[in-house]
């Protein structure tokens, strides 16, 4: 985004196949064509309601969460709607953080924008966010045990720094956790690490 700021949106459209697909492929261009005026994490969040609820079928919706980065200021805008917590390494701990809100899909941008909240953080450096899909905490393993949130958040807290092996990291346990079992959903994840 412009004057030193970074935005980070994941989402995850709740169904499959060839209509999951080309929801995600019209998310990515209303991002990109709004990027330049839509620049909160809430707003960035809006803009995709007011373009899907009216084309969006019954049986689809969205989930998402937003970041916006300042660089400059060193703060961070978190929005979410219905999807999973952001999770923030700090030092060593690790925190969910969920502001309220609905997921994207048929519906009032009214009632979406009354829902939808966002905090706003400042930043220290080697802080680590990380953002991931459903589909890595409903993995299972033979014995039908979903991988869950507290296991993310305990390799997160035991995670290298760099924001590309918490990622790997990440995959990695999931993998050996489930072991032979398929895989059902897909798994998505991001992580962003302040310098």
């Amino acid at each position: 985004l412009e004057r030193q700021r970074l935005g980070v949106l994941i989402a995850d459209v709740a169904g499959k196949g060839m209509p999951a697909a080309l929801l995600v492929h019209k998310m990515q261009g209303i991002v990109q064509s709004t990027k330049s005026r839509e620049t909160t994490s809430s707003s960035i969040l809006t803009k995709l309601q007011e373009n899907l609820a009216v084309t969006l079928p019954p049986e689809l919706f969205v989930t998402a969460a937003s970041m916006v980065f300042d660089l400059r200021l060193r703060q961070v805008q978190i929005s979410n709607a219905g999807h999973v917590p952001v999770l923030l390494k700090r030092g060593g701990s690790v925190r969910k953080i969920k502001p309220n809100g609905i997921w994207v899909g048929p519906g009032s941008v009214g009632m979406f924008e009354k829902h939808l909240e966002m905090v706003n953080l400042d930043l220290k450096k080697n802080d680590v966010f990380f953002m991931f899909t459903d589909g890595a905490l409903e993995a299972a393993d033979g014995k039908g045990r979903e991988f869950g949130i507290n296991r993310i958040r305990k390799l997160l807290a035991t995670a290298p720094g760099n924001a590309r092996k918490v990622v790997k990291q990440c995959l990695d346990e999931i993998t050996q956790f489930s072991g032979s079992v398929a895989q059902v959903d897909d798994i998505t994840s991001v992580a962003v690490r302040i310098l």
